[in-house]
């Protein structure tokens, strides 16, 4: 397996556990339990739900920009 092979398993594995993380903070966000102490409320939550699905979607299936995408999903 060459080196670029595995840097991006690497990089889908850390997307799905990121998303996954990311799912479950947004639903305590949702629940009005969240961890952190910054929140945007319910539309915090929803777009959190939905950027860690999206997240997740990439890291099983990722497309052409995935590496591009995911950076700019951590950056939000």
């Amino acid at each position: 397996m060459s080196e670029l092979q595995e840097i991006d398993k690497v990089m889908r594995v850390i997307a799905i556990i990121g998303g996954i993380i990311g799912l479950v903070e947004s639903i305590l966000v949702l629940l009005d339990s969240g961890l952190l102490p910054y929140e945007f409320g319910i539309i915090g939550g929803i777009l959190g739900l939905i950027l860690g699905i999206l997240v997740i979607l990439l890291g099983i299936k990722p497309i052409h920009y995935t590496p591009v995408i995911l950076a700019v999903f951590g950056i939000l």
